[in-house]
């Protein structure tokens, strides 16, 4: 009786453990078949070797560009950490003569933050930096460090604003003018300004910037910005540029290797909930 009882109760263990293998990847597949969205590298449309995945930072951690605003230096950020990996994987150390330009398929995808972080992580490194706001239309960049109200390439000025020793900021202006118009100008200024330091540009989404055709002529390398959950797949099938790097944003909290004892100095996660409960 006892081994009769066994035997049924093993079935019915492994047949469970069958269905739910079964319903994983029913599940699995539908997802794939019914989501709009990005959810995993494997739906970027590009070789593993040109995404860079970025971690979604807590709401303390110290960021590069803050270092600069506030005049701050904290050598154990985690952000700035990661945005010296992707300063590596794109060679920014290494040839000071190209372009950078950051662009992504929408808004909403976390170019401007990269672009303000990865120009002040090379400025901290001893990288002579010059930052553009080439979003004429949204002025982001220009608003975000407080450059609203100061004069910028779209009103003639193309003189650089200091940030730090390293790191310059070129704003788009006050001015509303021709986009088109502006742009020509920047990038006749940028024969120029190229030479003095590398450029960053944070541009304005692909889909909505023809004007992104006037840096042919330049040496530039395309960086495309992906979000998780967020960049819609379709609009990765009709983008008009052949990026050198494809970042996949907000994907997770940190980076794996944090959570190593041996790292630890570097992330402390605040404990929540049940287990700050025990801990007291």
């Amino acid at each position: 009786s006892l081994y009769n009882k066994y035997s049924k109760t093993r079935n019915v263990i492994l047949l469970g453990f069958l269905a739910g293998i079964i319903l994983g990847i029913l599940f699995a597949v539908f997802r794939d078949l019914t989501t709009a969205y990005v959810l995993e590298e494997s739906y970027l449309p590009f070789d593993k070797e040109m995404i860079f995945s970025l971690p979604r930072f807590s709401e303390g951690e110290v960021l590069p560009i803050r270092m600069i605003l506030d005049g701050f230096y904290d050598p154990n950020s985690l952000a700035l950490n990661e945005f010296r990996k992707l300063a590596f994987k794109l060679g920014a150390f290494e040839n000071l003569k190209e372009m950078l330009v950051i662009t992504s398929t929408q808004s909403g995808e976390g170019k401007t933050f990269i672009s303000a972080n990865l120009s002040a992580t090379l400025a901290i490194s001893g990288v002579k930096t010059l930052l553009v706001d080439g979003d004429v239309r949204a002025r982001s960049l220009t608003e975000y460090l407080g450059f609203k109200d100061k004069s910028g390439y779209a009103d003639g000025n193309f003189e650089p604003y200091r940030l730090s020793e390293n790191l310059y900021f070129l704003p788009v202006g006050k001015a509303e003018t021709d986009i088109f118009v502006a742009f020509k100008n920047l990038f006749e200024s940028l024969d120029h300004l190229a030479g003095n330091y590398l450029v960053v540009i944070d541009m304005a989404p692909v889909g909505v910037s023809p004007e992104i055709k006037l840096l042919d002529k330049f040496a530039v390398k395309f960086v495309l910005v992906t979000r998780y959950n967020y960049t819609l797949r379709d609009a990765l099938e009709s983008i008009e540029i052949e990026p050198s790097l494809v970042i996949f944003n907000f994907v997770g909290s940190r980076a794996r290797y944090y959570y190593y004892s041996k790292y630890s100095k570097y992330y402390k996660p605040k404990k929540r909930g049940f287990w700050r409960f025990l801990k007291k």
